[in-house]
């Protein structure tokens, strides 16, 4: 037990600096992503929550408002670990980035059948074993989002995003 406290207090310095955190310096001052937000009413499609351990891995936990049909919305919530690169933030992509993907319902976790079916269904639409990368540019009130794919540019997956502090009143909207 004092073996692990003296090593946490050792490591506490490096990851408290984490180095240069480029485009996540705002999130690692306590702020959220808010994606494809509505300045007006603050409400965002996705917000993404990143985190750092000891060791400076980033963790980015995602929870996205998905519009099926008959007018049901389901909230995507994910983890998936995150890097910076060349100034970008970078996934892993493919059905096994999903594989703790889970599906909430008016709030309501789904059960394990419709979780595996809505993983199948958003694994299906990703190129598998392909890295994707955010570069984020101030764009007047916003952020533009660029991406790309294996350093190829990836026009579908890019948008616009704010900074929230956990006070501003930005909340997840399906809209």
């Amino acid at each position: 037990m004092r073996r692990l406290l003296l090593l946490t207090a050792l490591l506490a310095p490096l990851a408290a600096c984490g180095g240069d955190d480029g485009p996540l310096a705002p999130a690692r001052a306590g702020k959220f992503g808010c994606f494809s937000p509505n300045l007006a009413t603050k409400g965002c499609m996705a917000t993404s929550v990143y985190s750092w351990d000891l060791l400076g891995h980033i963790t980015d936990k995602t929870q996205m408002a998905l519009k099926l049909g008959h007018g049901m919305t389901v909230v995507a919530i994910s983890e998936a670990p995150a890097t910076l690169e060349n100034g970008a933030i970078c996934y892993s992509m493919g059905p096994e980035a999903l594989e703790n993907t889970t599906f909430t319902h008016n709030g309501l976790p789904m059960d394990a059948h419709d979780n595996t079916i809505l993983r199948q269904h958003l694994g299906d639409a990703m190129p598998s074993g392909k890295k994707l990368c955010q570069t984020f540019a101030p764009d007047g009130d916003t952020i533009r989002v660029m991406a790309t794919i294996d350093g190829q540019p990836y026009p579908g997956r890019g948008g616009e995003m704010v900074w929230a502090g956990k006070d501003d009143g930005y909340f997840l909207d399906a809209r």
